[in-house]
């Protein structure tokens, strides 16, 4: 048997020590790999509902098996090529638009020699972002509101 392939006690032993001395940084490891095959693995096996017949009272495990057919009936459709050239450009577009433009903004805020000014437009540009959860906020509240239901 060769040593290559084949883990020999003492490297097995000097394994088990450094696990032994570092467990708790494989500890820290579960909870982000948990994260990964709750959210990210898991949702995977959903995908097996393209392929079927699928009905939501008998499951994904009853449901009839038909392959290929619903992609068939996609790709046969005449507005198919169109709504995919469509979906491309726009993710084109903003991802042209959305990725250089927060950089351009930044080193312009950059050279802005104004202290007071560059505050002064920091706090205007983040404002809308900051607002719009202000008011989501606010209507939460106003909706789950007890007291102010039951007066309503």
């Amino acid at each position: 048997m060769n040593q290559r392939t084949a883990a020999t006690p003492t490297a097995r032993r000097q394994f088990g020590s450094y696990l032994a001395v570092h467990w708790q940084l494989y500890a820290m490891l579960g909870l982000p790999i948990a994260f990964f095959v709750i959210f990210r693995y898991l949702p995977m096996f959903g995908i097996v509902i393209a392929f079927q017949d699928y009905n939501m009272f008998r499951g994904v495990f009853q449901s009839r098996f038909i392959g290929f057919e619903v992609f068939q009936e996609i790709f046969q459709m005449k507005n198919f090529w169109s709504a995919l050239r469509n979906t491309l450009m726009l993710n084109a577009i903003g991802l042209l638009v959305g990725f250089p433009a927060p950089i351009v903004l930044a080193i312009l805020l950059n050279e802005i020699r104004s202290r007071s000014l560059k505050r002064v437009y920091q706090s205007v540009l983040y404002l809308p972002h900051f607002l719009s959860w202000v008011i989501i906020g606010a209507m939460a509240v106003r909706l789950l509101s007890a007291a102010e239901s039951a007066s309503l």
